[in-house]
């Protein structure tokens, strides 16, 4: 066994397991899976897998390994178009590197630089070179690459999945098939004109509301502003600094003025609050309550007072 933390270049390792020996690389949780060089350049784990050294050797020994991944990442059921696109794309991914790689460029892991994803393994980085840890290495590059290619397709305006297919051919009238022609015919863009124009028409009318309030009730501004900006009444009623009764008539004649708006009618008149109910209970005592009992005991006990 011979740890790696005496050693600096690939060609030092190289050396040091040409002859079958053991290598392992301390980390900081703890020491990664030993693993070993055969002479030919391959890796091989603690439990005997030998690590592909290039994309032809990989390709010839597991030959579906990109289909079976690329059917597991569509979840699809069979070998579909979309399957086989995914699945060429990756090929094509994993057998050739970008002019521009830095890993074409040699380094001390790969003195003649890589041409292709399979050669970019290094066991030091991935904590040993075991089958499972060299499969999760390389479905990690395979996602990768199948998130850029989305993400990439979402920029472009030919993919996207809400374009609508038309023939021109199947118009037998002869009218020429342009924007406003599929517009019209297009139950899925009338459905999102429609919302669209819902939106608006909603946001002029709110529009329209705030300054109706701000003409007739000046006062009713900040509690609208409040129950707009906040989620419950609750917060609102924090926010505004009033008791429950207030706030609800507040909110009464706020729907008052919106009917008007709506109907255009007159305004009803606002009731007013109660000041005799307010009165007796200002003068109401916790004694003359438990004597008379509730609030018709407290107004007898005043009128006694």
């Amino acid at each position: 066994m011979t740890n790696l933390g005496e050693l600096h270049t690939y060609e030092q390792i190289a050396a040091m397991t040409a002859v079958g020996s053991a290598v392992s690389q301390p980390r900081s949780s703890g020491k990664s899976d030993p693993f070993s060089v055969t002479r030919d350049g391959n890796f091989v784990g603690q439990d005997g897998f030998i690590v592909p050294k290039n994309f032809g050797e990989f390709y010839a020994k597991y030959p579906n390994y990109v289909r079976r991944w690329a059917i597991k990442r569509l979840g699809r059921v069979g070998y579909t178009d979309a399957v086989r696109d995914l699945e060429q794309d990756m090929l094509l991914f994993l057998f050739s590197l970008p002019k521009t790689s830095k890993f074409r460029e040699p380094s001390e892991e790969h003195p003649h630089g890589c041409t292709d994803v399979i050669q970019c393994f290094n066991p030091l980085r991935q904590y040993g070179a075991s089958e499972r840890r060299w499969r999760c290495w390389l479905n990690l590059c395979l996602s990768n690459r199948a998130s850029t290619i989305y993400q990439r397709q979402k920029k472009d305006a030919l993919i996207r999945k809400n374009n609508i297919a038309f023939d021109a051919a199947s118009d037998s009238a002869g009218v020429s098939v342009d924007d406003e022609y599929i517009h019209r015919h297009s139950e899925i863009l009338q459905r999102k004109s429609a919302e669209q124009s819902s939106a608006v028409e909603k946001r002029l009318l709110a529009n329209q509301f705030v300054d109706f309030v701000l003409e007739k009730e000046p006062r009713l501004y900040s509690t609208l502003l409040a129950i707009s900006e906040t989620g419950t009444l609750r917060d609102a009623q924090e926010l505004l600094q009033v008791d429950e009764s207030t706030l609800s008539r507040n909110r009464r004649r706020i729907a008052q003025l919106k009917d008007a708006l709506l109907d255009g009618g007159p305004i009803s008149k606002q009731r007013r609050p109660y000041k005799k109910r307010a009165e007796a209970h200002a003068h109401t005592t916790p004694a003359s309550i438990c004597q008379y009992g509730g609030h018709r005991g407290a107004e007898i006990g005043t009128t006694k007072a």
